[in-house]
């Protein structure tokens, strides 16, 4: 927390100094003072730091899942770019933009089959003729 130096002042005299680092800081701002104090601000110094590598670590691992789901993406581009099977394309594709984005396209599709199903079977073949009624009802349809 405290480190001690020496520096040079205007008058050419070593002076002594002090280096402090997050943890020091902390506990002089602080302004309490004590023997239980003390302990109770090392404690709480303590408890920040702890806090903020578990941060840290979270973020890494955030980073690296990241990091891994990207590496698997660009695989599954370059196979759908080897290939010449149409379906394994799209798949592959489909996948690398699932990694990339997090969305899934078969649940959007599934969503929007739901929604189709709802339309057709409240208008029927008639949509056209109630385009209105039709805009309404996928506003303020819920799935």
């Amino acid at each position: 927390m405290f480190y001690e130096g020496i520096y040079t002042d205007k008058k050419g005299e070593q002076r002594k100094m002090y280096y402090l680092n997050r943890d020091g800081f902390t506990f002089i701002a602080m302004g309490f003072t004590g023997r239980k104090v003390d302990e109770f601000k090392l404690k709480y110094i303590d408890a920040f730091n702890k806090m903020e590598e578990q941060i840290r670590n979270q973020s890494l691992q955030v980073l690296n899942q990241s990091t891994d789901d990207l590496k698997r993406a660009n695989l599954l581009y370059k196979i759908a770019n080897l290939t010449s099977d149409e379906e394994l394309k799209e798949e592959s594709l489909k996948s690398s933009y699932e990694l990339v984005t997090g969305k899934l396209i078969h649940q959007k599709k599934t969503d929007y089959q739901k929604l189709y199903e709802a339309v057709t079977e409240r208008y029927g073949d008639s949509v056209e003729d109630n385009l209105k009624g039709t805009i309404r009802f996928i506003r303020v349809w819920k799935g």
